[in-house]
This record gives structure tokens, C-alpha cells and sequence, in this order.
């Protein structure tokens, strides 16, 4: 084997060992951070969101099944009106 041959593969053994650690230690400290924050931050819970999707007026509910009637000819259905956030 040749000095250039042996010196391009211990620089890409080097290389590729560096890569793969840097990559190591995102993953290990964005799980840390994740488990960190899931710890210490309150659940949201979904009662107050759903008592407001229930008060969606029987105008706006027509309104909007009418706007879906129309455009796709009959074919859709509503099944959830779902506000995003």
C-alpha cells in the first residue's frame, strides 16, 4: 500500500468516526432536552379546546357545508369541523 493510499484512509476513518460521534451527541442531547421539557411542562389538556369546538353556530356549520356542497359538486362530506391552531 502507498503513504498517499494509507494516509487518505486514516483521513476518512477520522473523518467519518467525527461524523458519526457529532451526530451521536445531537441525538443523545436533543432526547435529553425532550425528556427535560416533558418533565416540567404541564399537559395540555383538551377539554377547553373541544367545549369550544362545540359552539360552532348552526349558520356558520350551513354555511360552510353549502361552500363544500358547491365546489365539490355534491361528492364531500363534513364529517369534523376541527379549528387549527
Amino acid at each position: 500500500m502507498g503513504p498517499e493510499l494509507e494516509i487518505s484512509l486514516r483521513l476518512m476513518l477520522v473523518g467519518m468516526t467525527t461524523v458519526f460521534l457529532i451526530l451521536f451527541i445531537v441525538i443523545l442531547s436533543s432526547k435529553l432536552l425532550i425528556s427535560i421539557i416533558n418533565h416540567y411542562e404541564p399537559v395540555e389538556t383538551n377539554t377547553k379546546r373541544n367545549e369550544r369546538e362545540q359552539f360552532i353556530p348552526n349558520d356558520i356549520k350551513s354555511v360552510i357545508d353549502k361552500a363544500v356542497h358547491q365546489i365539490s359538486g355534491g361528492k364531500a362530506k363534513i364529517e369534523k369541523i376541527q379549528k387549527i391552531d
